[in-house]
């Protein structure tokens, strides 16, 4: 559990509520294992490797592979069903919606950085503001008057942080 979550469960006060947080953090944990939280539970029903030459019944162990065969088969059926093509929708959209906001960001940066360097040349009386066409003179009266910065502000509220990994995590620990 990262730190913010951990302290967001640690002031919850519903049974019910903390239980979500817990069962959240749990299913995330799961997917930074394996990648999938279908392949955890996989590795867990089926060994991968052998341990001896037979079995606990005394019949012939497996041949070494076939787990890992039994393993694809598995994955390519469980892609059939409805919670993986759910999951995989759900993934591309908020993917394509964080998509959006860094491409707003990165427009947004860059009509802030236009508006100051017309903002520097006007100061500079290198460019009469008549001169402008309406775009440029959009970006220059957004930068004076601060709107441009607000606007970037706003947005990079917006950007939720990417997961950075366990080495992170453990690496910079918080006070909690």
């Amino acid at each position: 559990m990262n730190a913010s979550t951990l302290k967001r469960y640690r002031r919850t006060r519903k049974p019910q509520a903390a239980h979500q947080i817990a069962k959240s953090s749990f299913s995330t944990m799961l997917h930074l294992v394996s990648g999938c939280k279908f392949l955890f539970h996989k590795f867990i029903e089926l060994p991968i490797i052998s341990q001896s030459a037979t079995s606990s019944v005394g019949q012939p162990a497996r041949e070494r592979g076939t787990h890992l065969g039994d393993l694809v088969i598995a994955f390519e059926a469980h892609k059939e069903t409805k919670e993986y093509r759910a999951a995989v929708r759900q993934s591309n959209g908020a993917r394509r919606a964080r998509h959006r906001v860094s491409q707003e960001i990165w427009w947004t940066q860059w009509a802030h950085t236009q508006g100051r360097k017309l903002f520097a040349q006007k100061k500079a009386g290198e460019i009469d503001v008549k001169d402008l066409d309406h775009d440029q003179q959009q970006m220059l009266k957004d930068f004076e008057t601060g709107r441009s910065v607000a606007a970037l502000d706003e947005l990079l509220a917006q950007k939720k942080n990417p997961y950075k990994g366990v080495g992170a995590e453990t690496a910079c620990p918080s006070n909690s």
